[in-house]
C-alpha cells in the first residue's frame, strides 16, 4: 500500500494507453442478459477468504443464478498479482474482494469505480443493507461516493477460559463491563500455580483497542499523524497496567503480549478480545477446555459501544471491460438472502438489515451451541473515524509502541510523542517514493 504514490500516475498512463491502443483489437463485452459465457475475476487482498468459501459464497449462487458465467480468484499476495503489475499488463480483475480499511489505496489508484449509477440502473436498494455498513463505505470518498458493496461483517468480542476462571474460584466476565473492571478481574487470574503462568487479559492490539474510542491516526486536513493526545494516553495507559501487574510480562523470553495462541494453543490465557472471525476459525479446534462468550468491554463512558464498524467489501474495477455481470455478481452475494443466510450460519455475519439473522449466527458449529452469542451484537459498532492512505503506517507504529512500554521505564506521554514523530517521518518517506 506504501508504494500506491510512487506509481499512480505511471500505472494510470499505462491504463490509459492500453486501453487507448487495444481499442481496435478488444472483443467488445457481452450485455449482462446475454448466455454467452462469461468469466469474472476476482481480486483478493487483505481481507481473508478461503477456497472453499469463495466456492460456497461466490461460486455455487451465481452459477445458479447465471450459468453462463464462471469466477476465479486471484490472489493479490501471489507472484506477479500486485496491484501494479497486473495494471501494467492490463490484466487487472472485475471485482476486488477487500475490506472497509483497504478502500482508501483502491481509490488512490483509480481501481474502485463510483457505484451510483450501477445501483440506480440494477434498482439496489441499499436500504437492504444495515445502515452503518453503508455510511462507513461512504466515508471513503470525497463527496460521499459510494465505492463499495457490503458483503460481511464482523465484530469485537471477549472470549474466556471457564476452565482458569474455575481453577481459581473467580467469578466469569459478566456482560457490559468497562476495561477498568476487566483489568480487575485480570489481576486475580494472572498468577502461577504448578509451575504455569496464567495471564488474565490479553486485550489484542492497539488500534482495536483504541477503535472502540473510534480514534483516528491521521488528520485527513495535515496528512499528519494524530496519536499524541488523550484518547490514545487512555489506551496506552490501559496496557501499563497490565504490563504493571506482577507476572504479567514473561522478562525471561521479553514476552508482553499472548494473542490467539496463548488462549488457543498454550491455554495460559483467561480472556482476550479478538475478533468474530478468529474466534469462529478457532472453535473447532478447542476440544479439551471449557470456553463462552462476553460482550466486549470498553472503557466505562464508552460501555455499549463496540470497535470501529468493521466489513468485508466488494469493489467494481474500474478498469473491468464487463461491468454489468461483475456488478450483477456484486449485487448477488451480497444482497441474496440465500447465500447471506448460510454465510451467517457458517459463523460470518451478513450484512442485511435483518436483526434476526443473529440468532442464526453460527448456527452450523456444534462448538457455538449453549453459548452465550447474543453477547456479541450488544455492542453496537461505532462509525469509523475518516480513514486516510497513511493509517497503516500509525497502526503499525502504535502498535510497536507497546515494547517500550514493556521492557523500558519511559512513560505513557514519551512513548506517544516520540511514536508520533516516527509515524510523521514514516509518512513523509511514503509521500516521497
Amino acid at each position: 500500500m506504501l508504494k500506491l504514490t510512487k506509481t499512480m500516475v505511471a500505472m494510470s498512463l499505462i491504463v490509459l494507453t492500453a486501453a487507448a491502443c487495444g481499442k481496435q483489437e478488444e472483443k467488445k463485452p457481452e450485455a449482462a442478459g446475454s448466455s454467452e459465457p462469461v468469466k469474472i475475476r476476482v481480486y483478493q487482498k487483505i481481507a481473508g477468504i478461503s477456497d472453499q468459501e469463495f466456492q460456497r459464497y461466490f461460486v455455487e449462487p451465481v452459477k445458479k443464478k447465471y450459468p453462463n458465467v464462471t469466477l476465479e480468484i486471484v490472489r493479490g499476495g501471489d507472484k506477479g498479482n500486485s496491484e501494479e503489475e497486473l495494471l501494467a499488463s492490463n490484466s487487472f480483475p472485475d471485482i476486488i474482494y477487500g475490506s472497509n480499511p483497504g478502500i482508501p489505496s483502491f481509490i488512490t489508484l483509480g481501481l474502485a469505480d463510483d457505484l451510483t449509477e450501477m445501483v440506480k440502473k440494477n434498482n439496489l436498494d441499499l436500504n437492504q443493507f444495515v445502515p452503518r455498513a453503508i455510511e462507513t463505505i461512504k466515508q471513503n470518498g470525497k463527496n460521499g461516493e459510494l465505492n463499495a458493496l457490503p458483503f460481511s461483517q464482523n465484530f469485537g468480542t471477549l472470549i474466556y477460559n471457564k476452565d482458569i476462571f474455575d481453577k481459581f474460584g473467580v467469578p466469569y466476565p459478566k456482560d457490559g463491563m468497562s476495561w477498568e473492571e476487566t483489568i480487575e478481574l485480570s489481576k486475580k487470574l494472572t498468577r502461577n500455580m504448578d509451575g504455569v503462568q496464567y495471564i488474565g487479559l490479553d486485550p489484542y492490539t492497539v488500534d482495536k483497542v483504541g477503535s472502540g474510542l473510534q480514534l483516528p491516526y491521521v488528520d485527513p486536513k495535515t496528512n499528519k499523524s494524530s496519536i499524541n493526545n488523550e484518547g490514545w494516553a487512555k489506551v496506552l495507559g490501559m496496557y501499563k497496567q497490565l504490563f504493571d501487574i506482577p507476572g504479567y510480562i514473561d522478562s525471561t523470553n521479553n514476552k508482553y503480549q499472548y494473542g490467539v495462541n496463548g488462549f488457543f494453543k498454550d491455554r495460559n490465557v483467561a480472556m482476550l478480545a479478538p475478533w468474530l472471525d478468529t474466534v469462529v476459525s478457532q472453535a473447532n479446534t478447542i476440544k479439551d477446555f471449557k470456553w463462552d462468550l462476553a460482550q466486549l468491554p470498553n472503557f466505562k463512558e464508552a460501555v455499549g459501544t463496540g470497535r470501529e464498524f468493521d466489513e468485508h467489501v466488494v469493489m467494481l474495477s474500474k478498469v473491468s471491460k464487463q461491468k454489468d455481470w461483475a456488478f450483477k455478481v456484486m449485487q448477488l452475494v451480497t444482497t441474496s438472502e440465500e447465500v447471506q443466510t448460510d454465510m451467517t450460519k457458517q459463523g460470518k455475519m451478513s450484512v442485511l438489515n435483518k436483526p434476526e439473522l443473529q440468532k442464526l449466527f453460527a448456527a452450523n458449529h456444534e462448538s457455538f451451541k449453549d453459548k452465550n452469542i447474543g453477547a456479541i451484537f450488544k455492542s453496537k459498532p461505532g462509525l469509523p473515524h475518516i480513514p486516510t492512505l497513511y493509517d497503516p503506517i500509525v497502526t503499525s507504529k502504535l502498535n510497536q509502541t507497546l515494547k517500550d512500554l514493556a521492557t523500558t521505564s519511559k512513560d505513557v506521554n514519551t512513548v506517544l510523542r516520540e511514536t508520533e514523530e516516527a509515524a510523521n517521518k514514516a509518512i513523509d518517506t511514503a509521500k516521497n517514493k
